[in-house]
């Protein structure tokens, strides 16, 4: 079975892991080792230091290689640090960017993902069906139902879900049909098997984490679900690749 990575980074972060790395060669290899065809990659540099100068390092540092595909990191425009929306826009379509993130703690970029401050910003998302990963470090989950209710045709991802989220997901999934969970840090007992259950295997998608996380444990929390082979296929690539398919450019 192979698999589409939703949740790569590249780049050297301020506080090195353990066991993690930073080359793209080495991500490739890892990759190779463990089935993983495709991967959705953001760059730490977007995430630590500016946006703007890691979105365009990202894209010169993995033009030549085919399964590494781009993630732009975004921020609100109105300090003049970020492009406009409409600017925004035109840049990913150039560069073809089918997916974003955000990093809106007070620890991290610092803003609010409410209307008042990036409603502009999430409205151009939703026009273009532009998959949004959100990490559940960075926001609580009023905010996330606060987006998936009003710009419903935004896939909202949400990386860092923790063991004890269900309380809180289970509510949102069954309103939302655009809130997917990516699977690296969903380790619930049973838990890919329940949401296949009770939501269907269309509302997981597969991510590792890499480099900092190890993939073999993203893996073989699929592979040894007790689910179908179709479902887990599904979560291995298809949802991530029929998301992507239906980003459409105004």
């Amino acid at each position: 079975m192979f698999f589409f990575d939703a949740n790569c980074s590249i780049g050297m972060r301020s506080i090195i892991t353990k066991n993690s790395f930073y080359n793209v060669d080495i991500l490739l290899k890892e990759m190779e080792k463990c089935n993983i065809k495709n991967a959705m990659v953001y760059s730490i540099l977007a995430e630590e230091y500016h946006p703007i100068v890691g979105n365009e390092r990202l894209i010169r540092d993995i033009k030549k290689y085919k399964a590494l595909n781009p993630v732009w990191v975004i921020l609100p425009h109105h300090t003049r640090e970020f492009y406009d929306p409409s600017e925004l826009i035109a840049k990913m379509k150039i560069n073809n960017i089918k997916m974003v993130r955000v990093f809106p703690n007070k620890d991290s970029h610092n803003y609010c993902l409410s209307d008042w401050s990036c409603g502009e910003l999430l409205n151009i998302l939703d026009k273009n069906k532009i998959p949004l990963i959100i990490g559940m470090d960075q926001v609580g989950y009023d905010i996330i139902f606060n987006i998936a209710k009003k710009y419903s045709k935004i896939p909202l991802i949400l990386s860092n879900v923790g063991y004890r989220a269900d309380r809180f997901l289970y509510p949102l999934l069954e309103k939302y049909d655009n809130i997917y969970i990516e699977t690296s840090s969903y380790k619930v007992n049973f838990g890919i098997e329940a949401i296949c259950q009770f939501f269907g295997a269309k509302r997981l998608i597969f991510g590792t984490g890499l480099p900092v996380y190890c993939a073999g444990s993203a893996i073989t929390m699929i592979t040894h679900a007790m689910i179908k082979n179709k479902q887990k296929i599904q979560i291995a690539k298809e949802n991530i690749e029929r998301i992507l398919k239906e980003v459409e450019y105004e």
